[in-house]
């Protein structure tokens, strides 16, 4: 088979749409070598990634001749492409198809990772919430079949566009999680650099008003225990200055960081590093940190219901996040007990989220 697929995510972006992206592709390069794959692009910024794929004999990387013009090709120019190119297949890896897709005759899929713009949020930019809506909604419209990450994903592209369930497959993420003892000997240079406390929680995820990170900030203020800190990372946006204002006029200035985004590794020394994870988000498409967590046999504390469930399984704390007392209490018993029998069992749920099992779903969903 001859699968294209929107890489822009894969070549340009270091979080979360970026990693799933990537490692779509690998799990595919990995199980289905046979076929060929057309990598669509209108810019290459993550190198590593591109030094990893481009000398392969089944990769192909298409970009635009022009890129003043790149906004335009990824809306129009790459249907003619994929006539061209004789694909079988055209997948949309961050909820989102080419305008004009419907021309094609080639499979058309999308993967919709979360409705985010559909929820209201008064930090957020209204212009770019209704283009990504209009997106969401044509992608939703002309793909023969829809990949949302999750059962509550697929749940809300029912009820949000009337789509028929046979038009949905739920594909669940394919997740890289590397060996704990490959961090031992860095884990002292990572606390120090970046001057971390003793005993912290650690949330990770962009600063912004949906993660509900200022439900973590009150409960510190309730627990009344100036050792335990909060560190937060990710990238900021401007719900990020009310969120300082409110953690200094709690009187939490020194119990809560905020940090910059890091790279995997680092990342990866954070989890093992830290007491706790929490993660009392809203709304989300899966729960990426919930898995994460658990890998790196840390308890979790996350919102009961939704996707969070999906993600963590057995082996997580659900709670009301709405509720401070209540997410005062969890933490409190995640910082006291004893987690060991939940860890194995959260571990065992969470290895289903392995290449194999994306790749083999992925392909039966190519096959149509």
């Amino acid at each position: 088979m001859r699968i294209g697929f929107d890489a822009k995510r894969a070549f340009m972006n270091y979080t979360g749409l970026g990693n799933y992206s990537r490692n779509i592709i690998r799990s595919l390069l990995l199980h289905y070598p046979q076929h060929e794959y057309f990598l669509f692009t209108p810019s290459i910024e993550h190198k590593d990634f591109y030094n990893e794929v481009k000398d392969l004999p089944n990769i192909t990387i298409v970009q635009p001749k022009n890129r003043l013009f790149s906004s335009c090709w990824r809306r129009y120019g790459i249907t003619p492409l994929i006539k061209k190119l004789n694909l079988d297949v055209y997948h949309g890896l961050s909820n989102e198809l080419p305008a004009n897709i419907q021309a094609s005759k080639a499979r058309k899929m999308v993967t919709i990772h979360d409705l985010i713009p559909f929820k209201e949020d008064v930090f957020r930019n209204v212009f770019e919430d209704y283009f990504y809506r209009s997106k969401l909604r044509s992608a939703a419209q002309h793909a023969d079949l829809i990949t949302p990450i999750s059962k509550a994903t697929s749940l809300d592209i029912q009820k949000m566009f009337g789509t028929d369930p046979q038009k949905l497959r739920v594909v669940e993420p394919p997740i890289l999680l590397k060996p704990i003892h490959q961090y031992e000997d860095v884990l002292a240079n990572v606390k120090i650099k970046y001057k971390l406390p003793e005993k912290f929680l650690l949330q990770v995820g962009t600063v912004e008003y949906r993660k509900n990170i200022q439900v973590i900030i009150r409960a510190l203020k309730q627990l009344k225990d100036p050792s335990i800190h909060l560190v937060i990372v990710g990238r900021k946006t401007r719900f990020a200055r009310s969120l300082i204002d409110f953690s200094i006029n709690s009187g939490l200035k020194d119990q809560v960081h905020f940090m910059d985004p890091v790279n995997d590794d680092e990342l990866a020394c954070l989890y093992l590093l830290s007491k706790a994870v929490v993660y009392p988000s809203l709304y989300e498409g899966f729960g990426l940190p919930i898995v994460e967590a658990i890998s790196y046999g840390k308890p979790v504390l996350t919102t009961h219901g939704s996707c969070f469930e999906e993600a963590g399984g057995p082996g997580a704390y659900y709670c009301n996040t709405n509720q401070v007392e209540e997410v005062a209490q969890t933490i409190s018993r995640m910082l006291q007990g004893d987690h060991a029998q939940m860890l194995e069992a959260g571990k065992q749920y969470i290895s289903r989220f392995n290449f194999k099992a994306t790749a083999d779903t992925l392909m039966v969903c190519y096959k149509g």
